[in-house]
């Protein structure tokens, strides 16, 4: 990258990073839109930001928000926030702000985690190497997804994401869980590089962990 564009980058970044926001998550859509989840000044709501804007467009969510917490896009174009304090995922139009969708969470998750799949199934991770799928749509718990002996951490570290080929990565301290969520693989990775598992339910395979 050319020095003068390096440049720019960095520029623009500054710029969008002095809003006076403690942001819990961050999502971005085709347009290009940016989305906090956060709290500031006593308010708890999700806001929009265009450009190199250092104040929102608008913000939304704050009758509903108790505990802003990780942001993803579902296939229905909704915008979706987990709240570990309303013990509930909630859907927004990023249009007008509205609430479109709510459904309640099967057991306590870390508010760092949400991965929503093409399919329109929704992850949750409790930091412990595993979690819950729901169905956006109806909000049906679908089944619990675990790794086998798990190495216990505190859920506070937990973090995931989905790569473009449907593996579901699940990280505590001590390691990265990475799961099918298309059902079994059929030819795992060497053991003496990989630890080799299986899941518990709702199609999620345990297919392998990585250490740090």
């Amino acid at each position: 990258m050319h020095a003068d564009a390096w440049h720019r980058e960095r520029a623009i970044f500054r710029r969008a990073c002095r809003s006076p926001i403690l942001s819990a998550g961050l999502a971005v859509d085709q347009a290009g839109f940016e989305f906090f989840s956060s709290s500031f000044s006593g308010y708890f709501g999700i806001s929009r930001y265009s450009g190199s804007n250092t104040t929102p467009d608008f913000t939304f969510g704050g009758g509903f928000i108790t505990t802003p917490g990780a942001l993803a896009f579902g296939p229905d174009g909704f915008l979706y926030m987990i709240d570990s304090g309303l013990g509930k995922v909630l859907g927004f139009n990023t249009n007008d702000g509205s609430l479109q969708n709510s459904f309640s969470l099967a057991d306590a998750a870390n508010e760092a985690t949400l991965v929503i799949g093409p399919d329109g199934r929704v992850y949750t991770a409790n930091g412990n190497g595993g979690g819950y799928v729901y169905d956006s749509g109806t909000g049906a718990t679908l089944g619990a997804y675990g790794a086998d002996n798990p190495q216990y951490d505190s859920p506070a570290r937990a973090a995931m994401m989905m790569d473009s080929n449907g593996y579901l990565y699940v990280t505590d301290q001590t390691g990265v869980y990475v799961f099918n969520t298309d059902g079994p693989t059929s030819t795992p990775e060497p053991s003496s590089l990989l630890l080799i598992g299986t899941a518990l339910a709702a199609g999620v395979t345990w297919r392998r962990r990585h250490r740090h």
